[in-house]
């Protein structure tokens, strides 16, 4: 589970290491969901040239692993520091809801940016 406070108390050089280590853990992930997409778009892509019923489960299987990819992916992230929360289940909860709001998010970007291969 990875912790994330957001009111944590840090020093600017605090800051700016966890900024860094932010970019540098990032990056990697952006770049290797990109080939994901690009693989997925090509697939979709080629569904829409040859019809081909493999292609079109490939596709589908393909969806499916990266919606539940990023759903695992995101809710490792345990959300802390919620203003006006004090309540751990409700914090929880929240903490839950915020990472489902960005597994849709993100979900649904790349989703539209597979379907830009079919222009």
């Amino acid at each position: 589970m990875k912790k994330i406070n957001f009111q944590s108390k840090k020093t600017e050089f605090e800051w700016q290491q966890a900024f860094d280590n932010f970019w540098l853990d990032f990056t990697p992930k952006w770049f290797n969901w990109l080939g994901w997409v690009l693989i997925i778009g090509a697939i979709t892509y080629l569904c829409e040239k040859s019809n081909s019923i493999y292609l079109n489960i490939t596709k589908f299987i393909s969806f499916f692993a990266l919606f539940f990819y990023f759903q695992g992916f995101f809710y490792s992230f345990e959300f802390h520091g919620i203003p006006w929360v004090k309540n751990e289940k409700i914090r929880r909860g929240i903490s839950l809801l915020i990472s489902g709001a960005i597994t849709y998010g993100i979900s649904v970007f790349f989703i539209k940016l597979v379907a830009e291969f079919k222009r």
